[in-house]
């Protein structure tokens, strides 16, 4: 049974069997942490998600290292609601944790369908930590899901490539996908910015010969140009080859000759 902290009022939640009863006292938990104001401000962030109690991520988090501590493969087999931070939660317990590299696989995999917004999914993506130490077991797993047609499924990869991959081993392979993912879901188009442009703030000079030959669509590739501007990891002068090379596409578009 989850134990109630006599000074603050909350429960703390490494236990070692999940049930109906616990899992309510959960749902309590949640509803406790709960704030307006933050409720009112996230929900303004995440379209779609129609239940956001207003929890914030770092007391998912605390409240997901407990779950992980007990009986997690238990809390796992219960699945999760429909609620925001419900979702949220259990994917940081899906990451969190030591796992077999199958079983992990496997949860993810029964995980990453639930995924229905930018913020679970990239929550989630900063989440698998153990992602980092055994990159190449995890590479054919995680593009597999580029096969995906749903928005938020195949942001999942996107948003796991430029978090673990960007790096001198991975870069060619990670532009490439970036470079042939066709999808018209503005979050998949968002990441593929998102994730060149961390590309070029490690990597500036091979990711800008890459640009000059890509075969990106217009609104991504200005959205990518747009964050690379934007960063404060990218210098001065590079952004100024960046708005060089905006401008001359601008020109020359066939649209501007109309």
């Amino acid at each position: 049974m989850a134990k109630k902290e006599e000074r603050t009022g909350s429960y703390r939640f490494a236990i070692d069997h999940w049930d109906k009863e616990n899992y309510a006292l959960l749902l309590d938990e949640l509803h406790r942490l709960a704030e307006p104001d933050f409720q009112k401000f996230h929900s303004g962030l995440v379209p779609g998600e129609e239940k956001i109690l207003g929890v914030r991520t770092p007391e998912l988090r605390r409240i997901s290292r407990e779950i992980s501590a007990g009986n997690r493969r238990e809390f796992l087999e219960l699945g999760c609601g429909d609620i925001y931070e419900e979702k949220v939660l259990y994917g940081m317990v899906t990451a969190g944790g030591k796992e077999a590299l199958r079983q992990r696989m496997a949860d993810i995999s029964r995980f990453v369908p639930k995924i229905d917004s930018w913020a679970v999914c990239d929550i989630f993506c900063s989440s698998l930590k153990c992602i980092k130490g055994d990159k190449a077991a995890y590479w054919g797993f995680i593009t597999g899901f580029l096969l995906s047609e749903n928005e938020f499924e195949l942001r999942f990869p996107l948003v796991v490539l430029l978090g673990y991959y960007v790096d001198e081993e991975y870069l060619e392979r990670v532009l490439d996908i970036y470079d042939t993912v066709r999808h018209e879901g503005y979050y998949v188009r968002m990441a593929v910015a998102w994730g060149i442009s961390v590309c070029f703030a490690k990597f500036p000079e091979q990711t800008l010969r890459y640009l000059k030959g890509c075969s990106l669509d217009s609104f991504t590739l200005n959205k990518t140009i747009q964050k690379c501007i934007e960063s404060y990891r990218i210098s001065p002068d590079m952004k100024k080859e960046l708005r060089t090379m905006r401008s001359e596409r601008k020109r020359n578009s066939p649209e501007t000759h109309r």
